[in-house]
């Protein structure tokens, strides 16, 4: 991209999104999507306009600390703070196969991004969502070229580090993702961390993720949430499939005192497919919203999402899911299904899948449940030598681990740690 192109883009990007940020409220429960997270509630009085004046990560202001160690399993590793690489290593022979990992800065981002940016704009997204474009300092992207075949995933580590605890700690990460044509691609995206800061400082993470599947290519994303209980987490996902291309997608948010995403997903050529999984666990005083959106462009795609949560006593979850099918989308087969286990008499859990189909010919279908604990299986495994709390915490685990069984061995293995990590703190 020519320098005089890039500073169009860079100036059409922030503009449309400093304008829409300026010009749109912080939302409320008036909007739709937000009926069930009022940020007035769940927020410090004045945080989200304080926090929006803090100037946004700065390149400049963070360089490379250390070159780290690839774990052998990963065919590279990336690590961030507050979006911007600070290390980065790619195996010799991932970089023969076709991978290269390079940091954007927003005036010269690529192709299919610049696309999912003015898409995403063009669609008026709330306030939140123009934040995230107004201030994200770049974005670290990852290509598989055509053909490549890249066997082991990549680790991009996101660190929340406060340098000031004085500041309110705002971190607009960006991850973009593109696999060209006949590609195999892993990508493991870790937002960890706990900032050592003074208690009146909530620091906020607005992050997102965009990905590009071209035909016939073959991409697994990971969003892995560990964040600390004092962290305020904004995301959402953009996830675009062409024609016969397949995406899995699985998030897993174990950490944040309050959590609202949304994951995207755009079938918009025949023969696309995408998986959507996710598990959440929300612990006492956390808030957790969970959102999808299946939406079906061409015919003859298929989406499956399928999405687990836990509760604990004072914790609240919701989760809202769609299904669209667009006119020229026949043939469409789609299926959402939310499962919910409350594991205490004040937790509380809002399931809301929906349908808008507007054609015929399609297969399509949603459900919900949300219950507790079956005594009976408790009983049993106290039987067996198990403790009231162990009984419980293992037909929890294995309750959410059904979400991930079918993940990349590696995948699978960071994933189940994560879980056994999350269900032995706390009480269930």
């Amino acid at each position: 991209m020519t320098s005089e192109r890039a500073g169009v883009v860079d100036d059409l990007l922030t503009a449309v999104a400093k304008d829409l940020f300026a010009k749109t409220p912080w939302p409320t429960p008036e909007d739709e999507p937000w009926r069930r997270t009022d940020l007035r509630r769940l927020l410090p009085k004045g945080l989200l306009d304080r926090s929006a004046q803090a100037p946004p990560a700065d390149p400049a202001e963070i360089v490379d600390r250390h070159v780290p160690l690839l774990p052998e399993q990963f065919a590279a590793r990336v690590i961030t703070e507050r979006g911007i690489p600070v290390a980065i290593v790619i195996s010799p022979q991932a970089g023969e196969a076709g991978l290269s990992i390079e940091w954007c800065a927003p005036a010269d981002l690529p192709p299919s991004l610049e696309t999912a940016a003015r898409a995403e704009l063009d669609r008026s997204p709330d306030r939140i969502t123009s934040w995230h474009w107004r201030d994200f300092p770049g974005s670290l992207v990852v290509h598989a070229s055509r053909n490549a075949r890249i066997e082991n995933p990549v680790l991009v580590e996101e660190r929340l580090i406060a340098s000031d605890p004085a500041l309110f700690l705002v971190s607009a990460p960006h991850l973009h993702v593109e696999v060209e044509q006949g590609a195999q691609l892993t990508v493991v995206w870790s937002l960890e961390g706990a900032p050592m800061t003074d208690e009146s400082v909530t620091p906020i993470v607005n992050s997102a993720l965009t990905a590009s599947a071209a035909p016939n290519s073959h991409l697994n994303i990971t969003l892995r949430q560990n964040l600390g209980d004092r962290v305020v987490l904004f995301h959402h996902d953009i996830l675009s499939v062409q024609r016969d291309a397949h995406i899995g997608f699985i998030e897993s948010h174990l950490g944040g005192a309050m959590v609202k995403t949304r994951a995207r997903s755009i079938l918009a050529g025949e023969g696309a497919d995408v998986r959507l999984n996710g598990i959440y666990i929300a612990g006492e005083k956390r808030h957790m919203d969970i959102g999808t959106l299946q939406e079906h462009r061409a015919a003859r795609a298929n989406s499956n999402a399928l999405y687990k949560g836990a509760v604990r006593s004072g914790g609240r979850s919701v989760f809202q899911g769609l299904i669209e099918v667009a006119p020229k989308a026949v043939k469409t087969d789609a299926y959402l299904t939310n499962n919910n286990l409350i594991l205490g008499d004040d937790a509380r859990s809002d399931s809301l899948p929906q349908l808008d189909i507007l054609t015929d010919d399609v297969k399509c279908s949603h459900g919900s449940t949300t219950g507790k604990l079956d005594e009976g299986q408790i009983f049993y495994l106290r039987s067996r030598g198990f403790s009231p709390g162990e009984a419980k915490r293992e037909l929890t685990r294995a309750f959410l681990a059904s979400v991930i069984d079918g993940a990349p061995g590696a995948v699978s293995e960071i994933l189940s740690a994560d879980l056994d990590e999350a269900l032995s703190y706390g009480e269930n």
